[in-house]
């Protein structure tokens, strides 16, 4: 059971899968439910990993069910952390812009 802050809201210790870069999405949910953890923050690095097998709704929504079968939930996430939203070139501006759409998409699907 997470602890309550002094305000009453349940804090949800949580770690960054970053972490465990090297592992597949699914090896990294299980690694760390297996070590006691409930919930983490989606890092971009698995985020791209997940971007690249498709549809991000569809994709998320997998990992979702995969991660919440073990005990995890991933309640946060980093988008693309060298998106360039100030991009000079307005088309590149637009093409980063809507890239970060689909992280939207994924991120929403995963919870």
């Amino acid at each position: 059971m997470a602890a309550a802050n002094r305000k009453g809201h349940a804090m949800k210790p949580s770690m960054w899968t970053s972490y465990l870069i090297e592992q597949t999405p699914e090896e990294m949910a299980t690694s760390f439910v297996s070590r006691g953890w409930r919930w983490a923050e989606l890092s971009d690095e698995h985020g791209r990993t997940l971007l690249q097998r498709g549809d991000p709704a569809a994709t998320g929504a997998a990992f979702h069910r995969f991660a919440a079968d073990l005990g995890l939930a991933l309640e946060q996430g980093h988008l693309l952390l060298m998106a360039d939203i100030a991009h000079p070139d307005v088309a590149e501006r637009a093409r980063i812009v809507d890239s970060l759409k689909r992280w939207c998409d994924l991120f929403a699907a995963v919870g």
